[in-house]
C-alpha cells in the first residue's frame, strides 16, 4: 500500500481552503491512503483522509509564513509511518495549478440566513486596522434588523440582535454557508470559504497589491480564489473600513437579486 502523510492546516485559512487542500486532494489520488495531520475538529475539510493523526503547535492560527519556517510533520508521527511519502505545504506547491475543488456545505432549513456577518476581531501580526468597528456592524444589523442574521467566526465579535453561531465546528459552518443568502465581512478565511460554498459575500479590502499572489485582493475574490464564481462585491475603494452607508448599499443590491 503506498502511503502519503500529509500537514493539514498548517497555513493561513484562506490559503489552505483555497490553494492547500484542493492541491493536497489532486495529489492524493495518486495514493492508497493518506493520512492528513491536522488540528483536531477540521477532519470536514479532508473527506480524501484514510486516518488522521493530530497535531496542536503552538496556538499561532496564521503559520502561512510562521516566522519564516514552515512546520514540518512531527517527527514521532514521521515514525508510525516510516514508508510514507511526506507532503508539506510549501509556497511553490501552495501556488500550484493541479486542484480538485469540492464545494462545501449542505442546504439546511433550520441554518438558513438572510444575512450572516463575520465580525473579525482579530489582531495577529498587526492586523487590528482590518477590523470594522463593533458598532458599525451594529448599525448594519439595525438596518436590516427584519432578516434573520448571525455572527459566525472564531475570534469574531458578536452582533447584538443576531443569532450567535461563532464556534461551531466546521461541517455547521458551511452548512450555514451553503445555506444562507449573503455573508459580509472584512477579508478573513471565512469570507474565502463563502466562495467555496457557493454563498454571494460582500466583503471589505484594501487596494494593496499582493506579491506572493501576483494580484490584488479583489482579483483574488473575483477569480483566483474563486472556482465556483460565486458572485462577490469587493469594496476596496476606503480601504478596510468602508462607510457604513456604502455597505449598506451594497447588501441592498445584493438582496434585490438573490
Amino acid at each position: 500500500m503506498t502511503q502519503l502523510l500529509a500537514m493539514g492546516d498548517q497555513i493561513e485559512m484562506g490559503w489552505y481552503i483555497c490553494t492547500w487542500i484542493p492541491h493536497l486532494r489532486h495529489v492524493a489520488k495518486k495514493y492508497d491512503e493518506t493520512i492528513v495531520v491536522t488540528q483536531k475538529g477540521l477532519e470536514y475539510f479532508y473527506e480524501f483522509a484514510g486516518k488522521f493523526e493530530y497535531f496542536e503547535c503552538d496556538g499561532k492560527n496564521d503559520r502561512w509564513f510562521y516566522h519564516g519556517k514552515l512546520i514540518e510533520v512531527p517527527k514521532n508521527i514521521r515514525e508510525k509511518y516510516p514508508a510514507a511519502f511526506v507532503y508539506t505545504p510549501t509556497q511553490k506547491r501552495c501556488m500550484e495549478k493541479k486542484r480538485d475543488y469540492r464545494k462545501y456545505g449542505e442546504m439546511a432549513e433550520g441554518l438558513k440566513y438572510d444575512l450572516v456577518i463575520h465580525a473579525r476581531k482579530a489582531s495577529k501580526y498587526g492586523t487590528g486596522n482590518k477590523n470594522w468597528p463593533l458598532k458599525n456592524y451594529i448599525e448594519l444589523a439595525q438596518k436590516f434588523k427584519g432578516l434573520k442574521i448571525c455572527s459566525i467566526g472564531t475570534r469574531a465579535f458578536y452582533v447584538p440582535g443576531t443569532d450567535d453561531q461563532r464556534n461551531v465546528s466546521a461541517e455547521i459552518l458551511c452548512n450555514i454557508l451553503r445555506s444562507s443568502r449573503l455573508v459580509i465581512g472584512t477579508s478573513s478565511g471565512p469570507m474565502h470559504l463563502a466562495s467555496h460554498c457557493g454563498t454571494p459575500h460582500v466583503v471589505f479590502s484594501d487596494r494593496t497589491y499582493q506579491k506572493v499572489v501576483c494580484c490584488y485582493n479583489r482579483q483574488r475574490y473575483e477569480n483566483l480564489w474563486n472556482p465556483f464564481k460565486t458572485p462577490c462585491k469587493v469594496i476596496d475603494q476606503w480601504g478596510w473600513r468602508p462607510p457604513v452607508k456604502e455597505v449598506i448599499k451594497a447588501v441592498e443590491s445584493f438582496m434585490a437579486k438573490i
